[in-house]
């Protein structure tokens, strides 16, 4: 009813209008009604039900669609869908693809999948069923959509997908596939693993059990037949390896693995793996190969072979080992390395150890005791290897105790001969001065007095006998000249200088005579300036400077020498440089250089040492160094 305020006969009135709403209002509670029981029809579906405006806008949903979206009722109904329940990056997209839908511009797509954004920003996937909403007039009004939350369905298909992936990869990383083979009606399933094994199109070839047969290599077919048989007969694994040979005439290696299923005591299905193992078949042929090799290199070497763990237990020896040390193989894998090496003192080894550890191996020389007790000498070749990922040691051990021996004796020679030639260079010494002073001594006497008698009687001569006269001053100067010879003689025998005035002086009385001979100009420095040494080694140092001017004089064509002899509190050094064509590598180590030869020899018995350096046009340095006594 509405009430009016009017005006009846100029009189001021209420006018009211009165309708019966009755029927309206039945037909409104029938409505509501009706909504309500629908809502609840909604409700008890499983899944998102909706309705959208033509813009946008959520007019109707059902309790599951709140549920999804985590939204209660009065904060969704009548908001727009687009704003509060997508993702921002796929608005543009969808809101687009609504309007056309509207517009009736765009087919009606009844499904599809996609993500909306929940009140918490949960992002959720959903499986979308759509059919437009038309009037009376035809005209869109809107959608009707259901929804099925499938985030965790597409997650496990996701993982479902992947870990078909990662067993797709790991059988191919590892080449192995699978099979299944139907039996009654020989229908056989391959992986594609299996296939890539076999290199044949899946699309191309009829899997059965006779065609996988026909694979097989001629000579292993039969085998592997009667093996597959056997274990459906007899209700066991199948596990075997064999070859096939491909379309192209390629021989691989594979190992099967299967099992068969029965019912009711009938074989009905197997399920198993192929392996492509040809690499690791090859590199094991190979490594048998090399195995087998170096097993006949050890049976038929000369030299003996330990193979030890790391505390020395022998695990391994070669022929050669056994028969050298006496033992069988057998008595020596019960034995300890120790067992047979000679007691060495703890750093001896602690430096093998550090050595092998530094190098990963090392070689040294050793003793090992025979089964009867006997020593013999070893060189040792070790290494430390890996058998079965463990550390061992590998040894190759050679017998030098005859070499050793050998070297002993040599040795021993070498002594003796140095010594014998020191004890004939002392000898030749001894007899120079003994000749030097018995000519010096006696015969220079001798021609002195011949001398003095040749010139008295040229006196008591009367100057008339010419012819006399003549033939006397002729022996008088034939005198001078003997004296002279013999005195060189006497000198280059051994200069009595060296022995009355000492080193220094016999060093630069040399230079001088040498400057003279050959017009080589000589320097010469001494500190202290007046050397002097015990007799042995005054004589050794002085011989060693006249054999390296000899050599100058000879061989290098210098013009200059110079010589420097310094004596240090415990070692005397001598430098001799000339400025020469210089001495090579060759000239040095020439076994008919007998000049350096001697020259080494004399030092020897004197623990001194000489060094020649050469340089072409360059000339060639000498130093010698000799150490001193504390008589020296």
């Amino acid at each position: 009813m509405r009430v009016k305020k009017g005006s009846y006969l100029g009189k001021d009135v209420v006018i009211a209008f009165a309708l019966d709403i009755t029927d309206i209002k039945t037909a409104q509670e029938a409505i509501k009604k009706e909504r309500d029981q629908v809502q609840k029809y909604l409700d008890i579906a499983g899944v998102m039900l909706g309705v959208l405006d033509r813009n946008g806008t959520i007019t109707l949903m059902n309790k599951k669609g709140f549920e999804i979206l985590e939204y209660s009722e009065e904060e969704l109904i009548g908001k727009n869908w687009f704003d509060n329940c997508l993702p921002k990056e796929i608005i543009p997209e969808i809101k687009n693809f609504f309007n056309e839908t509207m517009k009736g511009d765009q087919k009606n797509i009844e499904y599809y999948d996609n993500p909306i954004l929940t009140k918490h920003g949960k992002t959720k996937l959903i499986a979308f069923h759509n059919t437009v909403l038309t009037n009376n007039n035809l005209e869109i009004i809107g959608v009707l959509f259901s929804g099925e939350d499938i985030t965790e369905k597409d997650l496990a298909k996701k993982k479902l997908e992947k870990s078909e992936f990662n067993l797709k990869e790991a059988q191919r990383i590892a080449k192995i596939g699978h099979w299944e083979l139907d039996i009654p009606n020989n229908i056989l399933y391959w992986s594609d693993e299996v296939y890539r094994i076999f290199n044949l199109d899946k699309h191309n070839f009829e899997a059965t059990y006779e065609s996988f047969l026909n694979f097989i290599h001629p000579e292993d077919r039969e085998y592997v037949n009667n093996r597959y048989n056997d274990s459906i007969k007899n209700h066991t694994p199948y596990n075997i390896t064999h070859r096939i040979k491909l379309k192209n005439g390629t021989i691989k290696y594979v190992r099967e693995i299967g099992k068969t299923f029965y019912d009711k005591n009938k074989a009905v299905r197997s399920i198993g793996t192929v392996q492509d193992i040809t690499d690791r078949v090859l590199a094991e042929q190979k490594l048998n190969s090399q195995l087998k090799r170096n097993q006949l290199i050890l049976n038929t070497t000369n030299d003996g072979f330990i193979l030890a763990d790391d505390k020395g237990n022998i695990f391994e020896t070669n022929p050669a080992y056994c028969k050298l040390i006496g033992y069988s193989s057998q008595e020596l894998k019960k034995m300890n390395i120790r067992d047979l090496e000679i007691p060495i003192p703890k750093e001896q080894i602690d430096s093998r150890i550090n050595r092998m550890l530094k190098q990963g191996y090392d070689n040294f020389e050793t003793q090992h005791i025979t089964k009867h007790g006997k020593k013999i000498d070893l060189s040792v070749s070790i290494a430390i290897t890996k058998y079965e990922n463990k550390p061992f040691i590998a040894a190759f051990v050679r017998d030098i105790t005859l070499q050793k021996q050998s070297l002993e004796n040599l040795k021993k020679s070498r002594e003796e001969i140095s010594e014998l030639a020191q004890h004939l260079q002392d000898i030749r010494e001894e007899e120079r001065r003994s000749i030097a002073t018995e000519i010096h001594d006696d015969l220079g006497q001798s021609l002195t007095a011949l001398k003095l008698d040749t010139t008295i009687l040229l006196k008591l001569l009367s100057s008339s006998d010419k012819a006399i006269t003549k033939k006397i001053e002729s022996m008088k100067d034939l005198a001078d000249q003997t004296i002279r010879t013999v005195q060189k003689i006497s000198s280059e025998l051994r200069p009595g200088i060296l022995d009355d005035l000492g080193l220094a002086a016999a060093i630069e009385w040399e230079a001088s005579k040498f400057q003279e001979r050959t017009n080589i100009k000589c320097t010469l420095t001494l500190e202290p300036s007046d050397i002097s040494l015990s007799e042995n080694l005054n004589v050794t140092i002085f011989r060693l400077f006249q054999e390296t001017c000899t050599n100058v004089a000879r061989h290098s064509k210098a013009t200059e020498l110079d010589i420097n002899i310094t004596k240090q509190k415990y070692k005397l050094i001598m430098k001799i440089k000339d400025n020469g064509i210089g001495i090579t590598a060759s000239q040095i180590n020439d076994h008919k250089s007998f000049g350096i030869i001697g020259m080494k020899e004399r030092l020897k018995n004197l623990n001194g040492k000489i060094n020649f350096v050469g340089k072409p046009n360059k000339g060639t340095i000498v130093q010698i160094e000799v150490p001193l006594k504390s008589e020296d």
